[in-house]
């Protein structure tokens, strides 16, 4: 089951984070990031991007790498405005 705790992320992606997330809920009144992911497991990872994943994109980078490996104990956002995920 992959890891929503923030212990489980980079320590230098958590102290980013938390940065990211002052800034955005500062500049966007009734909306908040909420962590989704934190760690999968290299099967979890391939699973996700057997399922297509692979094909998100933030700017120029995939979220996922192209060979499905896990991303260095990354950080899966999601934005929820007024209560609700988006």
């Amino acid at each position: 089951m992959p890891s929503r705790s923030l212990s489980d992320a980079d320590p230098r992606l958590v102290e980013k984070f938390d940065l990211l997330n002052e800034d955005f809920v500062r500049e966007h009144p009734g909306q908040t990031l909420t962590v989704t992911c934190t760690y999968r497991s290299p099967a979890e990872q391939l699973e996700a991007y057997n399922s297509g994943h692979s094909q998100l994109k933030f700017g120029n980078h995939n979220v996922i790498g192209a060979n499905g490996r896990p991303a260095a104990r990354a950080i899966d956002v999601m934005v929820v405005v007024d209560g609700h995920g988006s």
